[in-house]
């Protein structure tokens, strides 16, 4: 598995401050690239029907997505805001490389807020227009606002956090937290500010590491690459002290993200590789939901570990065929007989090369399908969850 990654020695689990599957195919909104499909046989007006209906999928799930996290935005900037007694400062901590382009310094301009892009002092200033902004919420934060702000959150590039610190003296203090130390030297920068994985980052940074970047911190919370709801409660403290040593890492830390941030990374490194090589299937890529590729990437390289199919290109090839060719390839019964018969050690391109062509065919008229279920799973369980609770999510909360 690639280990190491551009400037200043970044692991690929902590991917550069760009869009994350290098160039924009999957971060592009759903409707700004022609719906396009690969390998199927289906006659053109059944491939436009399974095209319309896949995206009508997606838009349900956006739908969802947007109104159980504009609920909880809502919250957080209300209930936890009123219920400290010290004025407390709401910041939105947006990851800007993860949004569309200019979305982050329009709505700045439009709703007239006061940001600070992190990335500003650092050695990453002149990517601070994609890097991380900290932008503070009026007390009286518009309807258009809290929309953006949720748009934001679906997007997966969003996190909300209260201070009694003012906005120049918390960047200052966030900024400290930016630059990671490996056991061998190397400097690795620390996205803490994506909250696909920043969370996991935060979780696995030793006790003291913690406390010192909760500390001017009333609360910090958002979702994970799992919409699980992450709320940290800090200590509102005044009195701290900016660091620019950056943070040491444990090789414990470095395993823990490597594994929450594999999916991710795979992902990355496919949406890479077609941009180039396979346009196409780059646009195909990009029109699913990114809860959706990442879950889907989850479930095929839990399959190969089950499997015991070993090493990064088997890992990285049960990715390809589940987000390319069909979710659930893994689940057929026709491939499990294949599976069971191959020769040790495994390797999913041979198990692949025995595969009946019908159980292939098979993958290639369910694909659409396949997606519009699993998307629809995602939403009902949403809305379920919402109509239940009045907020829709799981959640994961710590306290310093």
């Amino acid at each position: 598995m690639p280990r190491r990654m551009g400037r200043r020695g970044r692991t690929r689990s902590q991917a550069p401050p760009h869009r994350p599957c290098a160039g924009s195919a999957c971060n592009a909104p759903c409707a700004a690239r022609p719906r396009l499909h690969l390998g199927s046989d289906m006659p053109n007006h059944t491939a436009q029907q399974s095209s319309d209906l896949t995206h009508a999928a997606r838009t349900r799930l956006d739908v969802a997505l947007h109104r159980a996290m504009s609920t909880q935005i809502e919250h957080w900037l209300s209930a936890e805001g009123a219920a400290t007694a010290t004025p407390m400062h709401r910041y939105a901590l947006v990851s800007a490389g993860q949004c569309e382009e200019g979305v982050v310094a329009r709505m700045v301009a439009m709703q007239e807020l006061a940001c600070e892009r992190l990335f500003m002092q650092t050695p990453e200033a002149e990517m601070a227009d994609i890097g991380p902004w900290l932008v503070e919420i009026p007390t009286s934060s518009s309807e258009s606002l809290r929309y953006a702000l949720a748009h934001q959150a679906a997007a997966e590039a969003l996190t909300l956090m209260a201070s009694p610190l003012r906005l120049q003296k918390l960047s200052a203090h966030l900024r400290g937290f930016l630059s990671g130390t490996l056991l061998d030297g190397s400097s690795v920068l620390l996205r803490y500010f994506d909250p696909r994985i920043g969370f996991d980052m935060f979780a696995h940074w030793s006790d003291p590491v913690q406390r010192k970047f909760s500390r001017p911190l009333a609360w910090w919370a958002g979702w994970d690459g799992d919409l699980r709801i992450r709320y940290i409660k800090g200590g509102a403290d005044t009195e701290i002290t900016p660091s620019n040593e950056g943070v040491e890492l444990t090789a414990e830390w470095v395993q823990a993200i490597d594994k929450a941030g594999e999916a991710n990374l795979v992902i990355a490194l496919l949406c890479e590789e077609l941009e180039t090589s396979n346009p196409p299937a780059a646009d195909l890529l990009a029109q699913m939901h990114p809860l959706l590729r990442r879950k889907i990437a989850q479930a095929a390289l839990a399959f190969a570990r089950r499997a015991g199919l070993a090493g990064w290109d088997n890992k990285a090839h049960a990715c390809r065929l589940a987000l390319l060719k069909h979710a659930r390839f893994h689940a057929h019964p026709g491939f499990l007989d294949a599976l069971s018969v191959a020769r040790t050690p495994l390797n999913l391109r041979d198990v692949l090369a025995h595969t009946p062509s019908a159980v292939q065919q098979g993958w290639a008229c369910d694909r659409d399908a396949m997606l519009v279920r699993l998307c629809d799973e995602q939403s009902n369980a949403l809305l379920s969850a919402f109509n239940t609770t009045g907020g829709g999510f799981m959640s994961d909360t710590k306290t310093f």
